[in-house]
């Protein structure tokens, strides 16, 4: 007998044949469907039952406690007589014995033992959780969570039976109680292949009000290569890593040819190296997601800065900023004279800066970027002037400006930040006259 039937074997050794006629289904079935039983049935029709069924005596009749899909394999085999072991249980032992087989053999979904779990502490009252979760060896938030699962819309609770949720994704989506927005992370989630711990942090968003799109935009998420979308996004990127090494074989073949060219044909080495510069340039583009001419690296970067960040920073559209900002690794230095912040401590100065001015006119200027990592990573210097309205006054500025970027998951993240001053001339235009010293100071480091 296998180490699961040890708390029903401690005071019965005996196993009884049993007339199929004298067995019924138990009256609290935990399965509503026992699914495919023609390889069980087969199984037994060549080696016959290996492990008895437990039944219970109920009236004139013996109840199946556990074993259900075991008896149907047989009746379909037409045995008239079922080994079984019999035993005296109460309802309540009944019950939790035909449960922790149940979960044992790893028979039942999430959702059937939630329902389970959820019938089981209804039926016998206080302290019927803990009791549970000791005799089916799980702790007590394990039964409480997935007992939460029957509360998700039943489009999510399909998503979970159909294995496209795991049940720990569907707690952290529980947590957010609003049917709808349920149905929006799941979804999303589904197709994203979004990972627990994300999922944790975008239910985390929704709940402090955030839309369920911008909480997916704003967590720097890892794809789940064993949820849904994350299988097409592993294809994809093995594809890619191929199409990378392919082009860099090219390259070696290249550079052989170049050699032999040298010697023989200074024309034809001169078209080479063109050519391989070309290969080299696409390698990089496609690293960097851009596998067409329509713009290079280079160019999404400054477009980042040059339209993205100062249209953001201009219109005082913090929630955007913070977006391109990586959330985990995120940090930001300001010369005069505030200490290094890291993502929630410079958007509290950015609020603090943009609300404190009735407008903004920035501009960027100089912009450079430089690419390492193998277009991995960017860092884009330039100027960024400044000219804020406050009070009938215009204060305009200079910083020395420093950003640099992380691409993850084909996106741009900004991970640091360098602000210093840079050739301050603190005027009022709007009066034409030199603004007092005194006056409180505008800083633009976290934008």
């Amino acid at each position: 007998m296998r180490t699961r039937l040890k708390s029903v074997l401690e005071t019965t050794e005996i196993v009884e044949a049993i007339p199929v006629k004298s067995i019924v289904p138990s009256r609290f079935p935990l399965r509503s469907d026992l699914g495919d039983i023609s390889s069980l049935a087969s199984s037994i029709s060549k080696s016959g039952l290996l492990e008895p069924i437990i039944v219970r005596p109920l009236d004139t009749k013996f109840e199946i406690v556990a074993g259900h899909r075991r008896f149907e394999a047989c009746r379909k085999n037409r045995y008239h007589e079922i080994p079984a072991i019999v035993k005296e249980l109460t309802d309540k032992e009944a019950y939790a014995v035909s449960l922790e087989e149940n979960l044992q053999r790893q028979t039942l979904d999430p959702l059937e033992e939630a329902a389970s779990f959820r019938f089981y502490t209804e039926k016998y009252g206080y302290g019927s959780v803990s009791e549970l979760a000791q005799r089916i060896g799980k702790s007590e938030e394990f039964v409480s969570h997935r007992i939460m699962l029957l509360s998700l819309p039943a489009d999510v609770r399909e998503q979970v039976r159909r294995r496209l949720l795991g049940p720990s994704d569907a707690w952290e989506i529980s947590r957010v109680k609003v049917p709808e927005l349920q149905k929006e992370i799941a979804k999303t989630a589904i197709i994203n292949g979004t990972t627990v711990r994300d999922i944790r942090k975008v239910a985390n968003l929704v709940k402090a009000g955030t839309l369920v799109d911008d909480a997916f935009e704003m967590t720097d998420f890892e794809r789940n290569p064993s949820a849904s979308g994350g299988q097409k996004y592993r294809d994809a990127a093995r594809l890619r890593s191929t199409a990378i090494t392919t082009m860099k074989v090219a390259l070696i073949r290249l550079d052989n040819l170049i050699g032999r060219a040298s010697h023989d044909s200074p024309k034809a080495m001169k078209e080479l190296v063109g050519l391989r510069l070309g290969v080299h340039d696409l390698i990089g583009r496609f690293q960097m997601g851009r596998a067409s001419d329509d713009a290079s690296p280079w160019e999404d970067v400054a477009s980042l800065v040059k339209d993205r960040f100062l249209a953001y920073f201009n219109s005082g559209r913090i929630k955007e900023i913070a977006r391109m900002r990586s959330r985990d690794k995120f940090t930001i230095f300001d010369d005069y004279p505030l200490p290094l912040m890291n993502l929630k401590q410079s958007l509290q100065h950015d609020s603090d800066v943009l609300t404190s001015s009735l407008s903004r006119n920035c501009t960027v200027e100089s912009l450079k970027v430089h690419l390492f990592g193998n277009g991995t990573g960017a860092i884009a210097t330039f100027l960024f002037l400044q000219r804020h309205a406050r009070r009938g006054r215009v204060y305009s500025w200079r910083s020395r400006v420093s950003f640099v970027f992380e691409r993850s998951n084909g996106e741009w993240r900004i991970v640091h930040e360098h602000w210093s001053e840079a050739n301050r001339a603190q005027t009022t235009i709007r009066r034409i006259k030199k603004v007092n010293e005194a006056a409180p100071r505008l800083r633009p480091s976290a934008a």
